[in-house]
């Protein structure tokens, strides 16, 4: 099982920072130079993202033929971001900021700052420069963007590619991660889901002209075990206050002056299945992206963040069961594929 930290150099950050620089705004991190001459060399007058969250590149080339639509026009794999996990990878995607920039990083802050976020999406960055000519269009669960079903939805971006005038159409489509999150990839039901994102992708896509459709995803998911924390006394006894449960990147806070026993307990029961990193280190290497620090971002980060890099979750529950789980570096969770429809 091959295992790797985001590779912030070309992951979903320089993705969204690429669709910026087509439509002339300004970057927060290097673009994706071959992408970029692809987009400039066509210049369409409609770009289209359809992210399918919870769809990794290996969940394509393993439930979908050689010859399908998806796997024909897939141009590349980009890296999630750290955590691979629903809404940081998804903030990420949405806004070509890296996690240590917007700072969504673990449960404990997503309410505080999501709103904060807004602001810095790129739908709105686009619509707030009359300037520029180009309208941008946001389809996802929130009231006002809804839609029934991924035949509705892109029935939707099909009217909104219809109205006159250059523009940038991005949708979350939330049902292949609803069925993964509860029963894997290796699930019939996700198989039936996957094919038919396929075919209706397909379909859609017929009807194009003069726009690129790109489908991406935010993250993977590995089928996982639990590790109830409560189960280790000796982890717990250390601990100044509750870990922050990022069942796969964990947060913990330690007492005064036992820091290195924790770090010796910890690998005593954990070294096979977690990588135990300091607040110093995850910020010397890295691990939450370039960029300036979020205001907010001390308070989350705990003295050590565990990373899964096996199949296991960390939990209070001690009746929680196997289940599928984001945010760790295996690949089923790093790598997500890069789809690119040229309609031009």
């Amino acid at each position: 099982m091959r295992k790797t930290f985001a590779n912030y150099d070309h992951c979903l950050t320089n993705f969204t920072n690429t669709i910026l620089n087509y439509f002339g705004f300004e970057t927060y991190h290097e673009i994706l130079e071959n992408l970029n001459r692809k987009l400039k060399q066509k210049q369409y007058e409609n770009v289209v993202v359809i992210n399918i969250r919870g769809m990794s590149a290996n969940s394509i080339k393993n439930n979908l033929e050689d010859s399908s639509f998806l796997r024909c026009n897939k141009i590349d794999e980009l890296s999630s971001t750290f955590p691979a996990s629903k809404l940081s990878s998804n903030t990420s995607l949405k806004t070509g900021l890296n996690p240590i920039e917007h700072g969504i990083i673990n449960e404990k802050i997503k309410l505080k700052k999501a709103k904060k976020t807004e602001d810095k999406n790129i739908v709105n960055i686009i619509n707030s420069d009359k300037d520029k000519k180009v309208k941008a269009f946001e389809f996802g669960k929130e009231e006002g963007r809804k839609y029934k079903d991924l035949s509705d939805l892109l029935e939707r971006i099909q009217k909104t590619l219809e109205k006159r005038g250059k523009k940038y159409i991005y949708a979350d489509y939330n049902e292949l991660d609803d069925l993964v999150k509860v029963n894997g990839y290796d699930n019939k039901d996700v198989k039936k889901e996957i094919k038919k994102i396929n075919r209706e992708i397909e379909k859609f896509t017929k009807k194009l002209n003069d726009t690129v459709v790109f489908v991406v995803s935010d993250h993977g998911y590995l089928n996982t075990t639990p590790v109830p924390l409560n189960h280790y006394k000796a982890v717990y006894n250390l601990l100044k206050e509750e870990p922050l449960i990022e069942p796969r990147a964990c947060h913990f806070f330690i007492k005064e002056g036992k820091k290195l026993d924790f770090e010796q307990i910890f690998i005593k029961y954990f070294v096979n299945d977690f990588i135990l990193i300091s607040k110093n280190e995850a910020k010397s290497k890295d691990i939450f992206g370039t960029g300036t620090d979020h205001s907010l971002l001390e308070e989350p980060i705990g003295d050590y963040v565990a990373v899964a890099i096996n199949d296991k979750y960390f939990t209070y529950n001690q009746d929680d069961e196997e289940k599928p789980m984001p945010a760790g570096i295996t690949e089923e969770e790093m790598f997500v594929p890069l789809i690119m429809i040229d309609k031009k």
